[in-house]
C-alpha cells in the first residue's frame, strides 16, 4: 500500500547526519522573552550610616557586576563550561529558532492548552500484541559490577557525530500491513498508527520544554502520526540534555544541539557496551529500520475508548532467566551523561549517590518521563540507567561508565511521578480534533517554553496527488 504523503521541505532543519557540516537545525519554538536584567532603580531607599565605608558599587554595565558573572562568560575557572567546542554562553533559556517550520500557507486549525487535556477523561484502555520481529543480545550485568566511580569501565566506541532517524511510520511494512486490514474492515473507531519515538514526545507534554513538529496524515478514519522529513533527526529521536533545569544552558541553539547529539551517542555505545550476551532473534529482522543496532520491535494495538492505536516500540536487550521456566524479561538500557565541570559526579556517586540522581531526575524530567513512556508501550520489566562521564572534560568523544542503576518500571514511575494511563488523554484530545477534519496532511507543532499544541492544515499543492 502507498501512503501518498505531499513532498513539503519543513524548515525544521533537524541536524544532518554529519552535524558538523550543517550548522543549521531549524525546529519550531516561540518567541523568549527578554529577561530583566536589573532591580527597579530606587524602588527602596536603604538607611545609610555616612560613619560606614561603603562597598564599591559595581555599574549593571561592567562584566564584573555579580549578576552578569551568571552568564558563565566572566571571572570563571579556565575551560569552565567548554564541554569540548570551546567557549559558549551559558543562560538559563536556549534560543531556539522562532516558527521556523511553519510555513506561510499553513492554516491554523487550533492550539490545544495543557488545561484543555486535563478535563479530558480516558474511561477504557485495553492492549494486544500484534508480533515481535527484530533480534537483541542478552544484557551483560558483569558492566554494572564493575562501574564505580573509582573504578570507571571505559566505553571502548568513540562516540562520533552520526545520529540516524528513526524510519517513517510509513515506511515500515508491519504498520503499512496493519493500515490495510483496518481499511478492509471498516469500523467507526478512529486509528492511529505511529511509532514509540513519537508517541512518547506527545504523550509527556506537560514536561516538555523543547520544541518538536510531527507530521500528520488523515485519511477516513485513519490518522498517520509520522516523522516530518525522511532521513533527518528532530528533537524527537535527540536525547535532550538537562531540558528541565532552573540553571545554565547553552544560549546558542548549535551549542544544545552538539551537547544533545552527544548525550544520544552516548546512550547507543552504552546499549552496545552492555548487551553482548547470547543473541535472541524474533520472527524476521525488519528491512525498513535504517540502523544496524540490535533491536526487537514490540508492535502493539491499544484500545482507548473509541480509538486504536497501533504503536512500534524498541527493546533494547533481555536479562538472562536463570531457569529454562522462568519468561524472558525485556530490559530498556538508558544513560544520563555529565559533561559541565564542577558537577563532579565522580565525588557525588561516591558520597551522596541520592541527592545526585535526585538532581539528575529533576533536571532531565521530560527524558526519564519519555523513557518511562516507551518502557509501558514495549511492557519493559526493567530499566537500567548508566551514569557516564567524559574521560576528558574537554573531550566529547571519549567516555566512561561511573555506575549504573537498576530500576522497576513502578519504582521509577513512583521516582519521576510520570504514569502513561494519565497521559493518554493528550492524544485522546489531538485525535478527536483531527478526526473531524477533511482528509489531507496536518502538523502538530510543539514550540519551545509552551505546553500547548498547534495544529495546522496543510495545504496541497499544484499538481501533487491527493
Amino acid at each position: 500500500m502507498a501512503i501518498n504523503r505531499i513532498a513539503h521541505t519543513s524548515s525544521t532543519g533537524q541536524p544532518s547526519k554529519n552535524p558538523e557540516e550543517e550548522e543549521e537545525f531549524h525546529v519550531v519554538e516561540a518567541k523568549v522573552a527578554g529577561k530583566k536584567t536589573g532591580p527597579t532603580a530606587n524602588k527602596f531607599r536603604r538607611n545609610i550610616n555616612p560613619n560606614i565605608i561603603q562597598p564599591k558599587q559595581v555599574p549593571l554595565s561592567d562584566p564584573s557586576h555579580p549578576q552578569n558573572r551568571q552568564k558563565g562568560t566572566y571571572g570563571q575557572k579556565p575551560g569552565y563550561n567548554r564541554g569540548g567546542y570551546g567557549q559558549r554562553t551559558m543562560t538559563s533559556k536556549t534560543k531556539f529558532k522562532d516558527n521556523a517550520g511553519v510555513q506561510g500557507d499553513w492554516v491554523h486549525i487550533s492550539e490545544v492548552q495543557k488545561s484543555n487535556f486535563d478535563k479530558i477523561k480516558i474511561y477504557s484502555e485495553k492492549v494486544n500484541d500484534i508480533v515481535s520481529i527484530g533480534s537483541i543480545k542478552a544484557y551483560d550485568r558483569a558492566v554494572e559490577l564493575r562501574a564505580t566511580p573509582k573504578k570507571e569501565v571505559p566505553i571502548p566506541i568513540p562516540t562520533g557525530s552520526t545520529i540516524t532517524a528513526s524510519t517513517d511510520t510509513t515506511e515500515d511494512k508491519v504498520i503499512i500491513e496493519e493500515i490495510e486490514k483496518d481499511l478492509n474492515r471498516g469500523g467507526e473507531n478512529l486509528m492511529v498508527y505511529t511509532t514509540d519515538q513519537i508517541l512518547s514526545a506527545i504523550l509527556t507534554l506537560k514536561n516538555s520544554v523543547f520544541p518538536w513538529e510531527v507530521h500528520v496524515t488523515k485519511i477516513k478514519n485513519q490518522i498517520i502520526f509520522d516523522l516530518f522529513e525522511k532521513d533527518k533527526v528532530s528533537y524527537i529521536d535527540l536525547l535532550t540534555v538537562n531540558e528541565n533545569t532552573s540553571g545554565n544552558l547553552p544560549e546558542e541553539e548549535k551549542d544544545m544541539i552538539k551537547l544533545c547529539v552527544e548525550a544520544t551517542n552516548v546512550n547507543k555505545n552504552f546499549i552496545t557496551t552492555a548487551a553482548t550476551g547470547p543473541q535472541k532473534s524474533f520472527g524476521e529482522d525488519n528491512p525498513h529500520f535504517k540502523s544496524n543496532e540490535k533491536k526487537v520491535f514490540r508492535y502493539r494495538r491499544w484500545e482507548l475508548d473509541r480509538i486504536e492505536v497501533v504503536v512500534r516500540s524498541e527493546v533494547d536487550a533481555y536479562l538472562p532467566p536463570k531457569d529454562e521456566n522462568q519468561d524472558l524479561k525485556y530490559v530498556k538500557l538508558c544513560a544520563l551523561n555529565e559533561y559541565e565541570l564542577g558537577t563532579d559526579w565522580r565525588g557525588k556517586l561516591e558520597n551522596n549517590r541520592g541527592a545526585l540522581i535526585s538532581t539528575e531526575c529533576r533536571n532531565n524530567s521530560c527524558k526519564l518521563s519519555r523513557w518511562i513512556c516507551q518502557a509501558f508501550l514495549a511492557d519493559i520489566d526493567e530499566v537500567k540507567i548508566a551514569f557516564i562521564t567524559r574521560q576528558n572534560q574537554k573531550d566529547a568523544s571519549k567516555h566512561s561508565i561511573l555506575n549504573v542503576e537498576s530500576y522497576s518500571l513502578n519504582s521509577l514511575v513512583s521516582m519521576i511521578n510520570y504514569k502513561l494511563k494519565d497521559n493518554w488523554a493528550i492524544l485522546k484530545g489531538l485525535v478527536e480534533i483531527l478526526g473531524k477534519q477533511e482528509d489531507g496532511e496536518y502538523a502538530l507543532v510543539k514550540q519551545a517554553y509552551k505546553q500547548s499544541i498547534k495544529i495546522y492544515r496543510i495545504p496541497q499543492k499544484e499538481g501533487e496527488d491527493a
